[in-house]
């Protein structure tokens, strides 16, 4: 489900970027530059791209440099989009063998020891690409037709890759071998930058149920989508609010005179009358003062923006939403009040990059057990070695999780080939 999640929160982003993509061409796409967990990024889009590589039969890994820098100061979102446009592609035109992510940091001169060279690597054993082709492969919708290879998708990759990168003021390079495979080197300017300095973003609490003695909150849903409705109907009766629902605003008006709700959540594109109209006729209603309106759009211009609130919302949330932005506003405009779900915080040690003489301190029993698990991809006999390794050594243990959570069982064969 987190992979999932983040795949989904990744196209959302990407697709923005491609209806963007004339705002890179004239150079009028702004970096948002922060202090990240580099490492961690490393980590989350591997395990994405893992999962395309096991469907295709191929070997996924992740190979970073022992003296990595862990924190730095880039735009974590186009780097993000650049390595899965980059590994994405490797997938795509590679039919047998593995790919690899490599990275590593420089820092450029000892006079400024802050300031650094992020290189990455993204190497497939693919057909590779003929030396005629290659100036091409940067062009806008531009495709190599390559012998059972995936053709789908926009052409747009690489292009916007490009410019992502000569934005953040790096370069890349691709070489090739024809019948070996290719390498697609960047090499980007970071900021070298302490842990303090990486804001980390608060977990969303989850909501359990209404906390006890409050009103009996009222909620109208406005949504001629139903799966969209369905979905926030069912939110809300989960956690306890009493819900009514209209398909357009012509009935959201009758059911305000009604049923008086203390908050309307408003489409605002419907059939029969739209949210503009609803919202400003329900305000002229004589109770229509006192009731919140918060406007649900798929909308992302100012303007829009603007009409909404003079049609008289007092919010405005943008599909897709998440679910937290729901409850935080059910927080601010009514002063709901909710029980959380109970979270244990979970301390993470820093993964080890695991070689066989690592794996060599191990109990001979125990890396033979671990080979074995993972030959026949027993995923709760190889969880349970791994609880045994735990005792003994966490941080080995904790990468060796890291990789059976990402099914790289291939990999944990291999460390363990001589246990």
């Amino acid at each position: 489900l987190a992979i999932i999640n983040r795949s989904g929160a990744h196209l959302l982003s990407m697709i923005n970027d491609v209806l963007d993509i004339s705002k890179i061409e004239a150079g009028r796409l702004d970096l948002d530059v922060r202090a990240f967990d580099l490492v961690s990024l490393l980590n989350d889009v591997s395990v994405m791209i893992n999962i395309r590589a096991v469907e295709k039969h191929l070997s996924f890994r992740l190979e970073i440099a022992p003296e990595m820098a862990n924190f730095v100061k880039a735009d974590i979102g186009k780097l993000r989009q650049i390595l899965i446009n980059l590994l994405g592609n490797a997938i795509k035109f590679t039919t047998k063998g593995e790919v690899i992510l490599r990275a590593c940091t420089t820092v450029k001169s000892e006079q400024i020891p802050t300031n650094a060279t992020l290189i990455l690597d993204v190497i497939d054993s693919g057909i590779g690409i003929p030396d005629n082709k290659k100036e091409a492969l940067f062009q806008p919708f531009v495709q190599l037709m390559q012998e059972n290879s995936d053709t789908s998708g926009t052409g747009l990759g690489l292009a916007i890759s490009k410019s992502l990168v000569e934005l953040m003021g790096g370069h890349i390079r691709v070489s090739s071998i024809m019948n070996q495979g290719s390498t697609f080197t960047i090499e980007l300017p970071v900021e070298l930058v302490e842990a303090d300095e990486v804001v980390i973003a608060e977990k969303s609490k989850v909501v359990k149920s209404l906390a006890p003695n409050q009103p009996n909150w009222r909620l109208l849903v406005v949504e001629d989508n139903p799966d969209s409705r369905l979905l926030l109907v069912t939110l809300f009766k989960n956690i306890g609010f009493q819900v009514c629902e209209a398909e357009n605003g012509q009935e959201a008006i009758e059911l305000f005179e009604q049923w008086q709700p203390h908050l309307i959540w408003m489409d605002i594109l419907m059939p029969v009358m739209d949210g503009y109209e609803a919202s400003s006729k329900i305000r002229q209603c004589a109770t229509g003062d006192k009731v919140k309106i918060i406007a649900l759009t798929a909308s992302v211009f100012a303007e829009q923006h603007e009409e909404i609130i003079k049609a008289g919302c007092d919010a405005v949330l943008h599909k897709p939403f998440h679910i937290s932005e729901i409850f935080n506003a059910l927080i601010k405009y009514l002063g709901v009040e909710f029980i959380y779900q109970d979270e244990q915080p979970t301390s993470m040690p820093a993964a080890v990059t695991l070689t066989p003489d690592i794996l060599a301190c191990l109990p001979n029993e125990l890396s033979l057990q671990l080979h074995e698990m993972a030959l026949e991809l027993d995923i709760e006999g190889t969880d349970a070695v791994i609880t045994q390794i735990r005792n003994i050594n966490p941080d080995i243990a904790e990468s060796l999780q890291k990789m059976a959570d990402s099914y790289q069982f291939a990999q944990i064969i291999e460390l363990t080939e001589n246990g």
